[in-house]
């Protein structure tokens, strides 16, 4: 076992590509946030052009609440894997799972889920920062969906085709 595997969080629990694209975009979004200032600018490039600079400001705000918030309360460091790494840590696995939860509106049980990752008196609070970073997650998968659409249909559409809508 390498010294990573030995630290509590960081052993492994799946791989990138058994995610669906909005999980692997939790979890990208994620370790960029966590990546220091640098990769900020990366996430921040990512929120803007998915969905616009209003709702990607208050995604960065978000994200930094709930990371914050985790982070300091939480009873030892989270452990992340590098940006590009196709495996996913146990720390990483729950992060999901409280977004993932919380975005689907059981907030019951994303503060249960939050409990594990910090202390009871910040759970519900935990909870509701995380489905507000999992809905404009959602918003970002959307919006990039939409883009890839509107390309497709750019590069079929031909002269002879009028279009009505």
């Amino acid at each position: 076992m390498t010294d990573s595997t030995r630290q509590r969080g960081a052993a492994l629990v799946g791989t990138v590509s058994s995610l669906s694209p909005w999980e692997a975009e939790v979890v990208h979004s994620l370790r960029l946030w966590c990546a220091g200032p640098a990769r900020h600018i990366e996430f921040w490039n990512r929120m803007v052009k998915s969905i616009g600079p209003g709702r990607a400001r208050e995604q960065m705000v978000a994200i930094d609440q709930l990371e914050h918030t985790l982070s300091s309360n939480a009873p030892r460091p989270q452990e992340r894997k590098q940006i590009t790494c196709r495996c996913i840590c146990a720390d990483e696995a729950m992060f999901l799972h409280l977004v993932s939860t919380a975005s689907e509106g059981d907030l019951h049980e994303a503060a249960a889920v939050a409990a594990l990752m910090v202390p009871a008196a910040h759970a519900e609070h935990v909870a509701l920062m995380a489905a507000n970073v999992g809905e404009v997650m959602h918003a970002v998968l959307d919006g990039a969906s939409e883009r890839a659409i509107r390309a497709h249909r750019a590069e079929t559409r031909t002269d002879n085709v009028v279009q009505l809508h």
